[in-house]
C-alpha cells in the first residue's frame, strides 16, 4: 500500500521537484498543497488542494482537515515560511497521525535570524563572517542582509558607504557581514530524530541566478567532517537543512544556514545518489538508513538548471 505524503507549498522549486521525484518511484500517494492553483505538476499529483497562506490563522484547520480526508500518513514543508508553522511541537501533535522530522521552534528560530544563527554556530565553535555591531567597524565591500530573510531576498552587496546609507533605509530590521572572498559551497544534509547526521553532500555554486544556483557541481571536502561532527554534537539539528560557506583563512566560514530542504541543488545531491526524500520519509517511519557519502567516481557530477514550459489549458 502506498503511503500517504503531503508536499506543502507544492508550486515552487522544491514542491515540483519533489512531485516529479517522488512521482517515479511509484511507492507513494501525493497529495499537493499551496496557495494559487497556478502549480506546475498539478495533475502530476494524485491530489491537489488550494489553501489559506502558512501566515494566516485558517491555515491549520485546512492542513488538519486535509490530513483526515486523505488519511496523510507524513507530511514534508517545504518553504521557510511552512517550517515557521510546523517546527512548533504543538502543531506536530495536532496533525497526528501524520508525522514529520524538523527541528524544533527555538532552533529553527535561532538559525533563520541572522544575528542570532551567528550567535548559534559561535558557540558550536564553527566559524562565521564577521558582524560588524557598529557603523563604525564597517569595512567595504559588505554584504547586508535583512535579519531574518530567506535565500538571497532582501541581501544586497554594498561597494560603498552610499549603498550602506541607500539600503539600511529600506530595511527596517538588517546586520552587516564582513564579505568573504573564494568559491562558494552549499552542503545538503539530512539529520535524524536524534540529530545524527545521516548524509551530506558539498557542492560548488558555479553559476548562480537570482540567488538560486544554475550550475552545480559535487565536490569534497576533508575540513568539512568537524563541522558535521559539531552540528550533532549540539542534538538540536534535525530533518533536512543545508547550509552556505566559503573558505577563510583555510577554515569553513559558513555564512548562512537554512533548516529546510535545499530550494536550487537538491536534484544533484539526489542525483548522486543522496536520495534525501526518500531516506526523509524512511526516517520518519522509523526505518534504519545507513550513513551516506558520496562516491569518487560521483566527484564532479554537475547539474545544469535551465526552465521548462508547462501549458495548462482553462476548464
Amino acid at each position: 500500500m502506498r503511503k500517504k505524503v503531503l508536499i506543502t507549498s507544492a508550486g515552487g522549486l522544491v514542491g515540483t521537484y519533489l512531485t516529479k521525484h517522488l512521482k517515479k518511484t511509484g511507492n507513494y500517494y501525493l497529495v499537493g498543497v499551496d496557495m494559487s492553483f497556478d502549480v506546475p505538476l498539478r495533475e502530476m499529483l494524485d491530489a491537489f488542494f488550494l489553501t489559506s497562506s502558512s501566515k494566516e490563522k485558517k491555515y491549520l484547520d485546512e492542513i488538519e482537515d486535509i490530513i483526515q480526508r486523505e488519511k496523510i500518513d507524513v507530511v514534508i514543508p517545504v518553504s521557510s515560511h511552512d517550517m515557521e508553522v510546523y517546527s512548533h511541537q504543538e502543531i506536530k501533535q495536532r496533525l497526528q497521525p501524520a508525522k514529520m522530522l524538523t527541528m524544533d521552534y527555538t532552533t529553527h528560530s535561532f538559525l533563520c535570524e541572522k544575528r542570532a544563527g551567528k550567535e548559534f554556530l559561535q558557540k558550536l565553535e564553527i566559524k562565521t563572517p564577521e558582524l560588524y555591531e557598529k557603523e563604525s567597524e564597517i569595512r567595504f565591500p559588505c554584504i547586508l542582509k535583512a535579519n531574518k530573510s530567506s535565500g538571497s531576498r532582501n541581501v544586497f552587496f554594498l561597494e560603498q558607504e552610499q549603498d550602506y546609507q541607500y539600503w539600511k533605509g529600506h530595511i527596517k530590521d538588517y546586520a552587516v557581514f564582513e564579505y568573504l572572498e573564494g568559491k562558494e559551497y552549499t552542503v545538503d544534509c539530512l539529520f535524524d530524530k536524534e540529530g545524527k547526521c545521516n548524509g551530506y553532500n558539498i557542492r560548488e555554486r558555479v553559476k548562480i541566478n537570482g540567488g538560486g544556483v544554475v550550475i552545480s557541481t559535487c565536490v569534497t571536502e576533508e575540513r568539512l567532517k568537524e563541522v558535521i561532527r559539531k552540528l550533532e554534537n549540539c542534538g538540536k539539528i534535525k530533518g533536512p537543512v543545508n547550509f552556505q560557506y566559503k573558505l577563510k583563512d583555510g577554515e569553513i566560514c559558513i555564512f548562512d544556514f537554512n533548516t529546510r530542504l535545499a530550494s536550487g541543488g537538491l536534484p544533484l545531491s539526489v542525483k548522486a545518489g543522496f536520495d534525501i526524500p526518500e531516506r526523509l520519509i524512511h526516517l520518519i517511519e522509523g526505518k534504519k538508513e545507513e550513513f551516506w557519502q558520496l562516491n569518487p567516481e560521483q566527484v564532479g557530477l554537475t547539474m545544469i538548471r535551465y526552465y521548462e514550459e508547462i501549458f495548462i489549458e482553462q476548464k
